[in-house]
């Protein structure tokens, strides 16, 4: 998938590869490496990315930086400034020091459960 690195962007209601825009409707015409990791709810205009192989999935390893922290991957800048929200300093220092998206997913997922 390295030939995918920073050539795939969502845009509005289309992922853009190597400059050509897919729709919903027209996934099936995706690069056959990548029909294995992106799923697809035509009925509810959804699309789903699996896996840390696919570069639109959020478990995708691509370093990235927001407001200074250094971050491995969309879900754990997501997990991190879910704990950040809800005040857990301890758990968003775990997600941070974590690289596997895996596990920033667990220690998030109790997140928005409170009372």
């Amino acid at each position: 998938m390295e030939q995918y690195k920073e050539k795939a962007h969502l845009r509005h209601n289309r992922i853009v590869i190597n400059d050509r825009a897919y729709t919903v409707e027209y996934l099936a015409e995706l690069p056959n490496d990548l029909k294995a990791v992106v799923g697809c709810d035509e009925n509810d205009n959804i699309v789903y990315f699996y896996g840390s192989q696919c570069p639109l999935s959020n478990f995708y390893q691509a370093k990235f930086t927001v407001g200074g922290d250094v971050f491995s991957c969309v879900e754990q800048a997501y997990f991190y400034h879910k704990a950040v929200h809800y005040c857990d300093i301890s758990k968003s220092a775990q997600i941070l020091a974590e690289s596997r998206p895996h596990i920033h997913k667990k220690l998030g997922e109790s997140f928005g459960k409170r009372d």
